[in-house]
């Protein structure tokens, strides 16, 4: 474990560690993760341990409860390790967690912990968030599977609201056939049986992303060999284009997380604008240009949007998009830029960060794939069939 290193903890339960061991010598009925270990980003509230949302404003605050999804995993078997490295209230500043493939670039962002954690094989599971591109892109840039779900699929009870219209609960994990476990458990239901199913080729649509010049030549490059992930028996691919009715999603989404965080902070109790971290400060001063009608009129457009979602797909199953503009950057000042993921995200449609190359002694590059609405078992399910 290279904790010093990485610094992926904000806080460790080395005695529930030891104590995923003894579970594994039950045996109860429906515990689907007995046994387990998880960690949960440091904006999830967990009974009796410390939290502090990434700031020093809540450095000796103590849980009383644990968030929905925490007690869901548990009751499932899993077994709670600790808390991660999460930026300042899930937004931009960053903590102290460094890339475990190459520590003088960042992990990413605000999962940061989470992310590292899963990639160093600290722990196989770790929860996270995402209000822009908060699991996603830092999947990409440790090289592990990320999954945003449809929004909505899990409860956000018990976790720190930034945005109430944009916050998802999502994890991490390194294989598929997982992603699809922890998934069945979070949403609280059962496989699907694909038996008798309609055998027809599935559509995978290769989404050229409008802002795709953002993208480097690794990130192209990757969009040109994920095609050879999709067997051909199985899958037919195809070029889509942007959707014009689409092309102000980034800016529809920056003006409803900037005003709804700002609003959901300084409700928050305790919190003190004037004792953050300059990014966090500048992000928040931010919001104060945007005022109530504007953002009323980018939340309708929102709305308006997400009951059209399903003309981005064209008619393919699942659209494949960058899921970051390029390799993890060099130091950890920053996270990166959710460029690629606010659309996504905006739209409340599933997503899974999966890797895409990885060459010896390099950095991990990761691709987005996406889904229809409510498709979560469907995108997962191909997930395993191109990463098996």
């Amino acid at each position: 474990m290279r904790e010093a290193e990485v610094k992926a903890w904000a806080y460790l339960d080395s005695d529930n560690g030891f104590a995923a061991k003894k579970a594994l010598s039950r045996k109860k009925k429906n515990e689907k993760l007995r046994g387990i270990p998880f960690a949960a980003k440091d904006v999830f509230e967990v009974a009796s341990t410390p939290k502090s949302y990434g700031s020093q404003l809540y450095a000796t605050e103590i849980s009383k409860s644990s968030s929905s999804v925490v007690d869901t995993l548990v009751a499932a078997g899993a077994v709670f390790l600790g808390k991660t490295v999460t930026a300042e209230f899930a937004l931009y500043k960053p903590g102290a967690t460094c890339n475990p493939h190459n520590i003088e670039h960042t992990p990413g962002g605000s999962s940061s912990g989470s992310a590292a954690a899963v990639a160093d094989c600290q722990a196989p599971i770790a929860l996270g968030t995402q209000t822009a591109g908060s699991i996603v892109r830092p999947a990409s840039y440790c090289g592990v599977i990320g999954y945003k779900p449809t929004l909505g699929r899990y409860s956000t009870t018990g976790v720190l609201e930034t945005s109430p219209t944009l916050d998802t609960v999502g994890f991490f994990c390194r294989a598929a056939k997982d992603a699809s476990l922890v998934d069945e458990v979070l949403a609280e239901i059962e496989p699907l049986n694909y038996a008798g199913e309609d055998p027809h080729k599935l559509t995978v649509g290769i989404y050229q992303h409008q802002s795709i010049t953002e993208a480097s030549p690794a990130v192209r490059a990757a969009m040109e060999v994920v095609e050879t992930k999709f067997p051909i028996e199985m899958f037919d691919v195809k070029q889509v284009k942007p959707n014009s009715r689409f092309l102000d999603l980034n800016n529809i989404h920056k003006i409803v997380h900037a005003f709804e965080a700002r609003r959901s902070l300084l409700s928050l109790e305790g919190f003190q604008i004037s004792s953050v971290g300059s990014l966090t400060k500048e992000f928040l001063d931010s919001a104060q240009s945007i005022s109530e009608l504007e953002y009323d009129d980018a939340l309708g457009r929102l709305l308006q949007l997400r009951e059209r979602s399903l003309e981005v797909f064209d008619g393919c199953d699942v659209l494949v998009a960058p899921a970051a503009p390029d390799y993890a950057p060099h130091g950890i000042e920053g996270t990166g830029d959710p460029v690629f993921n606010r659309m996504w995200t905006a739209l409340g449609v599933p997503c899974a960060a999966f890797p895409v190359i990885q060459l010896p002694g390099s950095l991990p590059l990761g691709l987005t794939l996406i889904g229809r609405p409510d498709e979560d078992q469907k995108l997962l399910k191909i997930l395993q069939l191109m990463t098996p």
